[in-house]
């Protein structure tokens, strides 16, 4: 009587969907990256097809490790694609293989013992696939669940660390084939925002970002914004937005920003328009750009900033 391995698809398809959605929105998190709930089950249902495929004798070349690693980046490239640079990747992927990691390590110690799989017997038929374990789904699903809440435990404690100090980051701004990097600081107290679109507002020295300016915009004093905006030619007209704010000492008040390119906080690309000031946002000249604690984390709260109220477009200040 020959040795039939037996699995239910619909019992791997689904174990391997939570499984997998579960990796990488580990991943996503502990790297600090946006997560998408609806790209991230893609991206696991993705996961779980392979898995299936995988336990069928046409899938043998799904389980090598070039294959497994080739289907890692893919995973995350579904789930994360677009929203984190291409070489920022590299460290998801680590993020992903640590959390996996410690999802399997606490699921094989809770199952210490457990009985793995069963063989059934089933006369006059061939091979049909590869057992599954009798008990590791909880077992999974309880690493999981132990590994995550503790990750997240210690994450949580480190955003907390970090905002008891004052946070300089590198900001990248691109605009027309030309780029500058400055230094910023943290402001969870920024909540400029752009009235139209909605997205946060970095607010920058403009000397700072001279060589990205046309010339309207480098000598144009910038206490008369829309004079400021009048000056500039049609492909720069398209850029400019008006932003409100008020801030300590200017009840209100507006700001001339532009959109650039590209802008990336610490490597990560943001949607984010950028406010010049004409004065210097630290005498000591540590810093040259305020970056709102949203574009870093999507639960900001606390900090550095100086939380000054909302005005129409929002308030920034800085406290040194």
């Amino acid at each position: 009587m020959p040795l039939v391995r037996v699995v239910d698809v619909d019992v791997v398809f689904g174990l391997s969907l939570v499984v997998d959605g579960l990796w990488l929105w580990a991943a996503g998190v502990m790297a600090g990256v946006r997560v998408r709930p609806l790209r991230l089950l893609a991206a696991a249902a993705a996961g779980a097809l392979a898995d299936v495929v995988a336990a069928f004798p046409g899938g043998a070349a799904l389980r090598g490790w070039g294959a497994r690693m080739a289907g890692s980046l893919l995973l995350l490239t579904l789930g994360y694609g677009g929203t984190v640079p291409v070489r920022s990747l590299g460290r998801l992927l680590l993020y992903f293989y640590a959390a996996g990691a410690a999802i399997a390590g606490a699921a094989v110690l809770l199952g210490s013992g457990v009985p793995r799989g069963v063989a059934v017997y089933r006369a006059a038929q061939g091979y049909v696939a590869f057992s599954v374990p009798l008990a590791p789904s909880p077992l999974i699903l309880a690493g999981a669940a132990l590994v995550l809440a503790g990750g997240r435990l210690v994450l949580d404690s480190a955003r907390v660390w970090r905002r008891a100090r004052p946070d300089l980051v590198a900001l990248r701004v691109a605009v027309g084939g030309e780029q500058v990097t400055v230094r910023a600081l943290v402001d969870t107290g920024n909540r400029l925002h752009d009235p139209a679109g909605g997205v946060p507002v970095v607010v920058a020295e403009r000397r700072a970002l001279a060589p990205l300016l046309p010339p309207a915009l480098r000598v144009h004093p910038l206490d008369d914004p829309a004079g400021a905006a009048a000056a500039l030619p049609a492909a720069w007209a398209r850029r400019v937005r008006l932003v409100p704010f008020r801030s300590l000492g200017t009840p209100s008040g507006l700001l001339i920003a532009i959109r650039p390119d590209r802008l990336e906080v610490q490597g990560w690309s943001r949607a984010a328009l950028v406010a010049l000031t004409p004065e210097p946002l630290d005498p000591a000249g540590r810093f040259q750009a305020l970056v709102p604690g949203a574009l870093l984390e999507d639960e900001a709260a606390g900090g550095t900033g100086s939380g000054l109220g909302t005005a129409t477009g929002g308030c920034w200040g800085v406290r040194s």
